[in-house]
């Protein structure tokens, strides 16, 4: 059973009573109330695995064990060279169809175009977007979509299905959580975590 301590505004995630720890052996804590709320109640669900980004531990324990102890730069760095069209399948579209080019435009947009526009954004993050962009980023094997998603007046369920007509092989319903829980987590920056 995982519950939540309030010490001096901090809220540590137990399992039954005893702090519960990240893969690094670090404190699951959070600034947030509402966080630590829907922490618990992913835990409950999904458990404690960090691998499952249906889940917000997926976002939050990397954000303890690495994006708080790592110089910025670095953790930038990483996501940065994954957006080009070697790295980021959403950057490369070699169908002959000039339909299904414009479709794949309209969903992922041109890389001669995002990718400039993307590192500029980059640059404007702040910690719990890096994160969130990162992990989701890793899931996707793609920084193009988190870009899309945190910049584009779309919904997460109507950008999903943009996603499978685009990789019909994709799970829709699955990209929905994803693409939730990432909004979720980079909205966090206006309430640290």
């Amino acid at each position: 059973m995982y519950s939540y301590k309030n010490v001096k505004n901090t809220y540590n995630i137990c399992d039954n009573d005893e702090l519960l720890l990240t893969p690094m052996g670090r404190t699951v804590e959070s600034n947030s109330l509402e966080l630590s709320k829907r922490l618990i109640e992913d835990l409950e669900e999904y458990g404690e695995s960090p691998g499952n980004p249906e889940s917000l531990v997926a976002f939050h324990y990397p954000m303890i064990d690495f994006f708080k102890t790592r110089k910025r730069e670095n953790l930038q760095y990483s996501v940065e060279i994954g957006l080009s069209p070697e790295e980021d399948w959403t950057l490369q579209c070699s169908a002959p169809d000039p339909n299904i080019m414009m479709k794949w435009w309209d969903t992922f947009g041109r890389a001669e175009r995002q990718i400039p526009k993307g590192r500029k954004w980059l640059d404007t993050l702040k910690l719990n977007q890096l994160c969130a962009v990162t992990v989701l980023g890793n899931v996707m094997k793609s920084v193009n979509i988190p870009f899309v998603l945190a910049t584009k007046d779309v919904s997460a369920e109507e950008y999903a299905k943009m996603v499978v007509e685009c990789q019909p092989y994709l799970d829709e319903e699955i990209i929905v959580k994803y693409f939730k829980n990432f909004r979720y987590y980079y909205s966090l920056d206006k309430d640290p975590v």
